[in-house]
Parts: structure tokens; C-alpha cells; sequence
């Protein structure tokens, strides 16, 4: 009667301790519980002594998938094979994170490090279809497509989110994931094309950032003073300005969609969106076509993406010059900048109510 009194002891607290997990989004901690109570009836030698310290960093997690895996197909007895079953039902979430993570990492490298031969069309091409296969494994939900001008060679602008910090990459370069997605989900789909996004210039000891836009072909803007190495650094920041609006003006003549988060810097969801910069409406004004301005809203990316839906929404797009007459007023520019902020409140907020329909939808 005690060891079946044991039994069922020792059952009640793993179903409590998978219960907890699930609810509270704590299934490593409840894994290391687990395996804790659990210490003394396994061999010194077990291998699920170590699990609870390869769980602690991203850079392990595979290992410990891996040692589960082994021991639930080949533990000594069936005490340790059940606990390692356990642990991997516990983990589930976690492994889809892993999973989506080194997705990420696949996609870094094959762009950073793509062959020269490959031009950067080409490779913004593959960094499309790759992201587009990773997204697709998300719960997310595309709205107002249908605002989407039919042909190309426009700005597109969205508020800008954080990155959970589970993404960052062991060179501690995070893949900004909203402006990714409406590039390879909204953007892609309908032209055909990758668009170009406009980037801070990363600073001299962000070698592994800079990889990475420059085979994307982006284009850099420079918030402050700019690294020793750079080529050009005899240019004052207006004149680093004017390059900037040139090589856009050329990109948008050439077909080519922009996009630009007037923000210049990211924020949660829930204090999205933050001010505006004059940047992309100066931009749009300068050019002797004027491009549309395409408003495009997201929710979500700052959270993660295997435990969350995720929203990014279209919104009927504009001409700058439909409310400024004088492209010289200042003041009528910096009035109507203040206008699009209070828009993009609305938006969203619709982002961030359709997130929650998808939500309840699962």
C-alpha cells in the first residue's frame, strides 16, 4: 500500500507540474521540478541530471531535445524512459521555438554569407521564400490587401516592434521580424519582388549586422556620427542626407517598393506606435513622380511568434501632396506628420483587435 501510495503520489505531481507549465508558460522550470522530485530513484549516471542546465540557454536546447529523444527510445529502465517522455510532452511549446529559432538562424547565414556570385536581388529572393516558409508555421493574419496599389515603385510605411529577446542570435544581431514579415507576406506576394528597407548605417563593431544588410542591398541612413572605416566619412550628415535621397529617388524610378519605419526606432505593441520623423515624407515629396505612401500596421512581433497571433494590416494609401501644397512649409509638414501619427493610433489598434479574433479563432 505505500508503494502504491508512492505511486500515486508521484503521479499527481507530474500531471500538477505539466498542468502549471501549460498554463503559466514555464516549461523549462517545471521540467527542472520535475526531474528534481524525481532525482532519487534515477541512476547518478542518468543523463537527465544534465538536462535542467542544457535548458537554461538557447544555444543548448538542441542538445537537450537530442538527450530526451535518446533516453525516451533507450533509457536504462522505464522510470527514466516515462521521464523523459514527460519532459518532452512538458517542452512541446519550447521545441517549436527552437525550432522557429534556428530557422532564423538558417536564414542569417544564407544571406550574410551568400555566395558572390549571387547578386543582391538574388539574394533577397531566397531571404523572401525562406521567411515566407518560416512565417507560415506562425498564426498570423493579413488584412487590407486588397489597398495595395497595383504596381510597384512606392514608399510603404509601419509602425515598428521590438524583438523578443529569444531571437537574438549568438552574434547579438536580432532579425527585425514585423518589417520581415510585411516584406515577405504582404509585399512579396503581390509584386513579385523583395523590397528595399531603409536601415540605420550600423556601428564599426556591429560587423555581423552590416553582413547582413549589405547583401540585402539596404539602404543606410546615418542617425549620428559614422565609424572611422567608412569610405565617405568626409561628408557632413546633410550631405550623407542628399546621398540618401538620391539613391531612393533612383530605387523608387527603378520600380522598386521602400519601406520605412518613421519611427526610427522600435516600441511594444502596446505603446505603438511611437512619433514620427519627417524622413519618408520629405522622401516622397522630392521625387518628380510622387510615390504613394502605403500605410501598413502590425501587432505582435515583439512577443513570441509560436505562442502568439500576429496581425499586420493595409491601409488605403496617400500622396503627400494631397495635404501639403508648399513642399517648403515646414510647419504644414510637421502639422500633417502629427495627422498620420494620430491615423496609425487607429491602425493600430485594428492590428491589435484582429490578433485577438485570430486568437480566438484557435
Amino acid at each position: 500500500m505505500e508503494r502504491v501510495i508512492w505511486l500515486i503520489g508521484n503521479r499527481l505531481r507530474m500531471a500538477r507540474t505539466q498542468l502549471i507549465a501549460r498554463r503559466y508558460h514555464k516549461e523549462t522550470l517545471a521540467v527542472t521540478a520535475l526531474l528534481e522530485q524525481n532525482a532519487a530513484t534515477l541512476h547518478v549516471t542518468s543523463p537527465l541530471h544534465k538536462i535542467p542546465y542544457l535548458l537554461e540557454n538557447r544555444l543548448t536546447l538542441s542538445d537537450a531535445f537530442g538527450t530526451l529523444e535518446l533516453i525516451r527510445n533507450h533509457g536504462e529502465d522505464e522510470n527514466e524512459r516515462n521521464l523523459a517522455r514527460l519532459s518532452l510532452d512538458i517542452l512541446e511549446k519550447v521545441h517549436d521555438e527552437l525550432h522557429f529559432y534556428q530557422g532564423l538562424q538558417r536564414i542569417y547565414e544564407s544571406v550574410a554569407n551568400a555566395p558572390e556570385d549571387q547578386t543582391p536581388r538574388e539574394v533577397r529572393h531566397h531571404c523572401m521564400r525562406a521567411f515566407r516558409a518560416l512565417f507560415e508555421q506562425t498564426h498570423y493574419n493579413v488584412a487590407g490587401e486588397e489597398h495595395l496599389p497595383d504596381s510597384s515603385g512606392h514608399l510603404f510605411i509601419m509602425n515598428h516592434l521590438e524583438n523578443h529577446t529569444d531571437n537574438m542570435l549568438p552574434n547579438d544581431f536580432r532579425l527585425t521580424l514585423d518589417t520581415h514579415f510585411v516584406s515577405s507576406m504582404v509585399i512579396y506576394p503581390k509584386y513579385h519582388e523583395a523590397p528595399i528597407r531603409v536601415v540605420k548605417k550600423p556601428a564599426l563593431d556591429w560587423y555581423g549586422f552590416q553582413q547582413y544588410f549589405d547583401r540585402l542591398e539596404y539602404l543606410y541612413v546615418y542617425p549620428g556620427e559614422v565609424d572611422e572605416e567608412d569610405r565617405d566619412r568626409h561628408l557632413t550628415r546633410e550631405q550623407r542626407n542628399r546621398q540618401f535621397i538620391e539613391q531612393a529617388l533612383e530605387r523608387l524610378q527603378q520600380g522598386d517598393n521602400i519601406i520605412i519605419c518613421p519611427e526610427g526606432r522600435c516600441y511594444y505593441t502596446e505603446e505603438s506606435p511611437g512619433p514620427f520623423k519627417a524622413g519618408a515624407f520629405r522622401l516622397a515629396l522630392a521625387a518628380d513622380i510622387e510615390p504613394l505612401i502605403v500605410p501598413i500596421a502590425v501587432a505582435n512581433f515583439d512577443k513570441r511568434l509560436t505562442r502568439t497571433c500576429t496581425a499586420a494590416t493595409v491601409f488605403p494609401p496617400f500622396k503627400v501632396s494631397d495635404y501639403i501644397n508648399d513642399p517648403d512649409d515646414a510647419e504644414s509638414l510637421s502639422e500633417f506628420i502629427l495627422t498620420v501619427n494620430e491615423w496609425y493610433k487607429g491602425y493600430v489598434r485594428q492590428a491589435i483587435e484582429l490578433t485577438q479574433r485570430c486568437e480566438q479563432a484557435l
